[in-house]
């Protein structure tokens, strides 16, 4: 029954659920009376409003499951299981935003009862944006908190807790990453839905400045977002090869300073001067190109050479399969490593983004 995932002892998730969806405002319906006789662009705006009403309370009701059937019971009822320290790794301020939301939907709502050209939604919608600022952290610790997700669901106990609150008919099937998104996808959404209604709002109405504003604001704080999530996954990643490199020494670590970041990768073949072919590996940072040795699934490190001490040259026609490849050489020293791909295309693919390292580089100076 409905106790099933809450186990023994603790209040079924779906309890839980319920007390927080149980907040949630109720939609009053729209009073009785001719309803009002919209066409063309006004029509389509009170569409796109109603649209936004509608999916701003599921959304609410989608957070209501993160936070009622997953959070909480593995807080409480499986915390013997789930290892607390990464509940706030996981879930991180989905409890802030559901706050933020209530307020912001108890406040919207009612607005769609008054007349259309008085609807002050982009006063509402500036009068949350500090609100929705806490967005911002949430979307940068996404792809952490996969990544943790992803490691802790190995363990059997945990997968099999999570596939019976997925069961749950509250949880419509959709697993619990599947939920996580849905935040990052809803900052997303309040950029669009606003942008339409700039476009659909008659410029003399009062609310269309505070729009415009909106709008501006909304897409700051998406672009935040963005890069702050891009920081971060770039981030993870460096932390990822860094533990893909078989530790030699001190002096064979990768080092990079702050400022760099990842670019590609890729698996290539070299030959030496005797024509014998090693299979090899590279990864392309913004100031170097690091080279390695596969070893199982880990790396040995071969070379790093600085992008500024690095150029391109043709292969000799003599090397098999030239024209699939390049010679990477520096300048501040006779090293050169041959990199044949598997297709000109791949090998094309590569150059160009070694090429534009470089040509950054010789832009800075």
């Amino acid at each position: 029954g409905a106790g099933g995932a809450g186990g023994i002892g603790g209040k079924s998730p779906v309890r839980g659920y319920e007390e927080i969806s149980g907040r949630l405002p109720s939609r009053s319906p729209s009073p009785p009376g001719p309803a009002p006789n919209l066409e063309g662009s006004l029509k389509q705006r009170a569409d796109t409003f109603n649209e936004l009403l509608t999916t701003e309370l599921s959304y609410l009701r989608d957070l209501s499951v993160i936070i009622g059937l997953y959070k909480r019971p593995l807080e409480e009822t499986h915390r013997n299981v789930f290892p607390q320290h990464y509940v706030e790794d996981v879930f991180m301020n989905v409890e802030d935003l559901f706050e933020a939301n209530l307020k912001f939907c108890s406040e919207i709502l009612p607005v769609e009862h008054l007349p259309d050209e008085i609807q002050p939604i982009g006063s509402i919608f500036l009068r949350h944006l500090k609100a929705f600022e806490r967005y911002v952290p949430y979307c940068s610790g996404q792809k952490n908190a996969a990544e943790i997700l992803e490691r802790l669901t190995r363990d059997e106990r945990i997968s099999s807790i999570l596939d019976e609150i997925k069961a749950l008919p509250e949880s419509k099937m959709i697993d619990i990453s599947g939920y996580l998104i849905k935040p990052f996808q809803r900052i997303t959404r309040y950029a669009l839905f606003i942008k339409e209604l700039v476009k659909l709002t008659p410029e003399t109405w009062e609310d269309y400045g505070r729009l415009v504003e909106a709008k501006n604001k909304i897409g700051q704080i998406m672009e935040t977002a963005n890069e702050e999530k891009r920081t971060s996954d770039t981030i993870q990643k460096m932390i990822d090869i860094q533990n893909s490199f078989i530790w030699q020494s001190e002096e064979d670590q990768i080092k990079w300073s702050s400022s760099c970041k990842y670019i590609s990768e890729g698996p290539f073949k070299s030959t030496n001067a005797s024509g014998t072919v090693r299979k090899r590996y590279f990864f392309l940072f913004n100031e170097m190109i690091v080279i390695s040795k596969p070893k199982g699934a880990k790396h040995v490190k071969v070379a790093s050479i600085p992008i500024d001490k690095a150029m391109i040259w043709e292969l000799p026609d003599s090397v098999k399969n030239a024209k699939m490849g390049f010679q990477l050489v520096r300048t501040d020293s006779p090293d050169k490593y041959s990199m044949i791909f598997t297709s000109v295309d791949e090998m094309n693919r590569h150059k160009n983004s070694i090429f534009d390292a470089l040509s950054l580089v010789v832009a800075r100076r």
